[in-house]
Parts: C-alpha cells; sequence; structure tokens
C-alpha cells in the first residue's frame, strides 16, 4: 500500500511541475513578446511549446494530464464557453 501512495505522490507532483511550468512560461511569455501576437491565439514566438515538448519527452503521459490542466488554466475562452475551453485545452495537451 505504501507503495502505492508513493506511486501517486510522485504522479501528482510530476504532473503539478508541468502545470506550474506552462502556466509561468506562458505569462512570461505574454509578457516578453506580446508585440508579436497576431491574435489571441497566434504567437510569432511561443516558449511553452518547448516545455510541451520537454516534458511529454520525460514524462509520457502524466506530461499529458499536466499540459491539459495548463491549458484550461491559461485559456482565453474559459470565461465565456467551457466546451471551447475544454476542447482547446485537449488539442493543445495532445498536439505535438
Amino acid at each position: 500500500m505504501h507503495l502505492f501512495f508513493n506511486h501517486i505522490s510522485k504522479a501528482a507532483l510530476c504532473i503539478f511541475g508541468v502545470v506550474l511550468a506552462w502556466v509561468c512560461f506562458f505569462r512570461l511569455n505574454s509578457f516578453i513578446f506580446s508585440y508579436l501576437e497576431e491574435t489571441q491565439f497566434i504567437n510569432r514566438i511561443f516558449i511553452p511549446s518547448g516545455i510541451r515538448l520537454v516534458s511529454v519527452l520525460l514524462l509520457d503521459e502524466l506530461a499529458v494530464v499536466g499540459l491539459f490542466i495548463g491549458a484550461i488554466i491559461t485559456s482565453p475562452v474559459f470565461s465565456i464557453n467551457m466546451t471551447e475551453t475544454l476542447v482547446i485545452g485537449l488539442i493543445s495537451a495532445l498536439n505535438p
């Protein structure tokens, strides 16, 4: 039983780390490169894409869960429509 909880805590820590990295780099990207933003969803330089690549290579499925949660947190349409937010978050988490 102890090994089960140890595994769950490591998985939760990995997921939380990916979420934290995604949100921090998303905010940093919007702060530094806001003048390069084409539209609300298109940036010429997007730092979190590197976080997506590295986290999926290192953490596999756990990274996908973290990226999904991070995409939901940083979604600009969160207050408008929850269905669109979930779909955009899922597409963001599953794309390479």
